[in-house]
C-alpha cells in the first residue's frame, strides 16, 4: 500500500480555521487520500497524464486541491472561507462531487 498522505499548499493554510471547520477539511482531505490511492496505484511509477487542479464540496465545505501522484499526496489548495467558518453541525458530510476547475 502506498505511503499517500496530504498537506496545506502552505503551512498557515488552515490555522485560521475554528475547530469543527477544521476537523471537517481533515476529514475530507483524508477521504480524498485514500480515494486518489486507490485510482492512481502505479503512484511513484505513474507515468500518464497528472490530473488538473480540482475542487471537492461536501456540505457546506469546498476545497480546492491537486493531486501530486508522483509525489503519492494530495495538495489542498484552498478551502472556501465563509463555506468553512460557517457550518457549525457535526452532522456527517455528504458523499464527494468532484468538478475539474479550468
Amino acid at each position: 500500500m502506498p505511503d499517500w498522505h496530504w498537506e496545506p499548499v502552505t503551512d498557515d493554510l488552515l490555522d485560521c480555521l475554528p475547530p469543527a471547520a477544521l476537523a471537517a477539511v481533515r476529514q475530507v482531505a483524508a477521504e480524498l487520500t485514500v480515494r486518489e490511492s486507490m485510482i492512481f496505484l502505479d503512484g511513484r511509477e505513474f507515468t500518464g497524464k497528472p490530473p488538473r487542479l480540482r475542487t471537492v464540496q461536501q456540505g457546506p465545505l469546498m476545497l480546492v486541491y491537486l493531486t501530486d501522484v508522483r509525489g503519492e499526496r494530495v495538495v489542498i489548495i484552498q478551502g472556501e472561507p465563509d463555506r468553512l467558518t460557517q457550518s457549525s453541525s457535526s452532522a456527517p458530510l455528504a458523499p464527494v462531487r468532484l468538478q475539474a476547475t479550468d
